[in-house]
């Protein structure tokens, strides 16, 4: 439902852009800030859900988000489960 509602956001810029008939680049630059704002919008959405996850389950999903980087960091490599979930949870996506 959520992406719906962006996309339906999207879709009505795009027919104002086509109503009024702006130049291809400008309807570009006026497509490309709602796109950032919807992405935003999205991170906020993501800090609204992790704050009302249990620790235990926002360790997990913070895990999987931060998984590359977490590998990608030779300091992190052998380190114990407890410890990452401590650094991770600390983090913000």
């Amino acid at each position: 439902a959520r992406e719906y509602t962006i996309q339906s956001e999207l879709d009505r810029v795009k027919q104002y852009c086509k109503y009024r008939h702006l130049p291809k680049a400008m309807r570009n630059s006026v497509l490309e800030y709602f796109e950032v704002w919807a992405t935003q919008k999205a991170l906020c959405d993501e800090e609204h859900v992790l704050h009302r996850l249990s620790p235990a389950l926002k360790a997990q999903v913070m895990c999987f988000i931060f998984r590359d980087v977490v590998e990608s960091i030779p300091f992190f490599r052998g380190c114990d489960d407890m410890f990452l979930s401590a650094v991770l949870c600390c983090m913000e996506p």
